[in-house]
């Protein structure tokens, strides 16, 4: 089974190759599941290269194991980035015993800091990200040096319980990234990895993370004698906790579950946080609906308005999408009146599409020609209307009007 030192060493080995020859190498060796991405420097024979695995199958080879955001110096072979192992889904039907530790799920971002001519931010697909922004301006590199210091280090890519030979991996949580207003801003330290004992032939060993830098607190289960047993009691928790949620605030998002040091690392999610990954994950695959950090808030917050499933759980969740919600509720009853005119005339206006930005009108005229075509006319209830407005398939065209028109 492969490991990291073999996958180096062919890596070093084919160095003759251009960098995007070497990730078609890398990605037919690898095989299925695997994503293979690089980032150029200066030449098109030097870069980085960063390897993930996609598939939710456990970890059978330490490559596999440990393809979570790996990245390696080319043409070197240097290995740079050791992420925290893959996590993958609890296997059904397990019995959980007192040897697992469970940690509570943060709907944050993992991150990992290597050295690299100072210190780099690495993600599972991206290879230096301390200058991306995921939602506004704020890069990840920002987020993280105000977050540390808010946990009490003043200065995290000056911090001298960092050495440059290992990598650390990261939960970043921030409410204005991550946008679930009950938990706080916060910074934990979940592995170090040494690169340089792997660049010299050794297998990947799991490290202390330094004394003093923040950890997450394994959770403790208080279970009543007579009741339910650990399994049970888990399992009911996950599978209520959107209507717990929404009934008392209470947020259970589920638990990532270790066993020992160099154990694997299993998620079991709970349905709360299914929900909140389609509400605020999930991108379109639309191309033209163009999402970026500028728009992603406004996606986000119109995706979940125009989802009766989810417009009061996302608002719970994130109140502050309050100010957005009474913006796409003023837009919608514009268009409403603007239809109702268009439906009252004898004949329709026809559409005339030009290189201009999508106003209110032409969206209003093709909404009204899409209805009578479906025999609707200004006779029709205004609230059948208005309902679908409120469609969530209405989000294309309204997001590219909002997006256009965001600071208006």
């Amino acid at each position: 089974m492969e490991t990291i030192v073999d996958l180096a060493n062919f890596i070093k080995s084919n160095n003759s190759h251009t960098l995007l020859e070497m990730q078609s190498m890398l990605k037919k060796r690898l095989g299925a599941g695997f994503k293979v991405n690089k980032l150029d420097h200066d030449s098109e024979y030097e870069g980085r290269l960063c390897i993930s695995f996609s598939s939710q199958e456990p970890g059978t080879s330490e490559v596999k194991k440990y393809a979570n955001g790996l990245v390696f110096e080319y043409p070197s072979g240097k290995v740079l980035s050791i992420p925290n192992q893959r996590i993958t889904s609890f296997p059904s039907k397990t019995q959980i015993s007192d040897n697992f530790l469970f940690y509570d799920i943060i709907n944050g971002s993992t991150v990992t800091l290597y050295w690299y001519g100072g210190w780099r931010i690495s993600t599972t697909n991206g290879i230096d990200m301390g200058g991306v922004s995921w939602i506004g301006n704020k890069t990840y590199g920002c987020l993280l040096y105000e977050i540390a210091e808010k946990c009490g280090i003043k200065n995290i890519y000056n911090d001298s319980r960092l050495d440059r030979n290992c990598s650390y991996t990261c939960i970043l949580y921030a409410r204005e990234y991550h946008l679930i207003s009950q938990l706080p801003d916060k910074l934990y330290f979940i592995s170090a990895h040494n690169c340089a004992s792997v660049n010299n032939g050794n297998t990947v060993v799991n490290l202390p993370i330094p004394a003093g830098l923040p950890m997450q607190i394994p959770r403790e289960f208080k279970m009543r004698k007579g009741g339910m047993n650990k399994t049970e009691y888990v399992n009911m928790q996950i599978r209520s906790s959107t209507k717990m949620f929404l009934r008392n605030g209470s947020l259970n998002l589920g638990y990532i579950i270790r066993s020992g040091n160099n154990g694997d690392c299993y998620m079991l999610e709970s349905d709360l946080m299914r929900v909140i990954k389609r509400m605020t994950h999930e991108m379109p695959r639309d191309r033209d609906m163009r999402v970026n950090a500028d728009n992603r808030l406004l996606y986000i917050a119109l995706r979940a308005f125009l989802n009766p499933l989810y417009k009061d759980l996302y608002l719970k969740l994130n109140p502050s999408a309050g100010e957005l919600y009474i913006k796409f509720a003023s837009f919608v009853n514009s268009l409403l009146s603007k239809i109702l005119l268009i439906l009252m005339q004898n004949s329709l206006p026809k559409i005339i599409y030009d290189e201009t930005p999508l106003s209110m009108d032409m969206i209003a005229l093709e909404i009204s020609h899409k209805m009578t075509e479906c025999g609707a006319s200004s006779n029709k209830s205004i609230d059948i209307i208005k309902d679908s407005l409120l469609s969530p398939d209405k989000l294309p065209i309204y997001f590219k009007y909002l997006s256009a028109h965001e600071n208006n």
